[in-house]
């Protein structure tokens, strides 16, 4: 799909709605759910993003105030049946029926997922073609300006594991919604910047991607660190060593403080990593297959913990 990477760095959402909705406490656990459908079905992690993209701007656009949270699984679930019937293969959309056997959306019926996608269409304006993170990182990836160094040229394995953590990094802003506050090519250059950063290329942000990308490296330490910071924060055991001591300009980029919604949902909910690192471990195992024990060595997130069976996070 074409996507228009100049509008696209200009794309934010309508953030005047602050998050007084009670959805904003509910939202990780949406992502999950959206997610969990997607890996069940198959379907692309571009579906995620745009499902997630609807939902987000709906809420917002009608300034949703139900504190029912069976509701938000119904909007939710109604987002990406558009997402899918926009993005996917028609014989790939999942069956509206096949859904109700989710326990999250047990006791709904047909009519109340397709009144909610009318409902959620109305409310975008019937405005579904949207830049995600994962349509300017495909786009980058491709023409691998990501990659680009200003002296030595870098390996296969570590081009792998930098597009491993792109989309790692894409799928963790994902599940905070304070990202959505700032254009989404600002958000995909510190995506950039955090991948470059995790598998030590340097500079980090060199000369050709700040002219490719048009943003100076100082224009995005601050998001830049707020990535880093979250994947700290929630992944603590798996943080690369070398960045640990990794500080950014945070006042260099005016990123918002998260809201008591927000903090009280990362207090609240569990995040199920677990089946996330089981698929990036499988992934790692071939790439020593493939490459030899060298992959391991710079692998994108450590391999230590013991792992147990799990549903994905998201699917990358």
């Amino acid at each position: 799909m074409f996507v228009d990477v100049d509008c696209a760095r200009k794309q934010e959402f309508d953030s005047s709605s602050e998050y007084s909705s009670p959805y904003f406490s509910y939202r990780r656990e949406i992502v999950q759910f959206v997610a969990k459908v997607c890996s069940k079905f198959k379907l692309k992690t571009l579906t995620i993003h745009y499902a997630m993209n609807y939902l987000d701007r709906f809420v917002r656009a009608i300034n949703m105030k139900s504190s029912d949270k069976s509701r938000y699984f119904v909007f939710a679930a109604a987002s990406l049946m558009i997402a899918a019937k926009f993005e996917e293969r028609p014989d790939h959309v999942p069956y509206v029926q096949e859904l109700f056997l989710l326990p999250e959306l047990r006791g709904f019926d047909h009519s109340e997922v397709s009144s909610s996608e009318l409902m959620i269409l109305k409310g975008l304006g019937w405005k579904l073609h949207v830049c995600t993170y994962v349509h300017m990182l495909d786009s980058h990836i491709s023409t691998g300006i990501c990659s680009t160094t200003e002296e030595a040229s870098v390996d296969d394995i570590s081009r792998r594991n930098l597009v491993k953590y792109i989309y790692f990094f894409a799928d963790l802003c994902l599940l905070n919604c304070k990202y959505s506050d700032l254009p989404v090519g600002h958000v995909v250059s510190s995506i950039i910047g955090a991948a470059r950063l995790s598998v030590q290329l340097q500079p980090w942000w060199p000369t050709s991607l700040e002219e490719t990308l048009s943003f100076r490296e100082k224009d995005i330490e601050a998001c830049t660190h707020m990535i880093l910071n979250d994947f700290l924060l929630q992944w603590p055991d798996w943080f690369p060593q070398h960045l640990r001591g990794w500080k950014a300009a945070v006042a260099s980029t005016p990123c918002r403080v998260p809201c008591r919604e927000e903090r009280e949902s990362l207090d609240a909910m569990h995040i199920d990593e677990e089946g996330y690192k089981k698929n990036l471990l499988q992934e790692m195992e071939r790439d020593v297959e493939e490459d030899g024990e060298a992959a391991m060595l710079v692998a994108p997130l450590p391999l230590s913990s013991k792992l147990k069976d799990g549903s994905q996070l998201l699917v990358l």
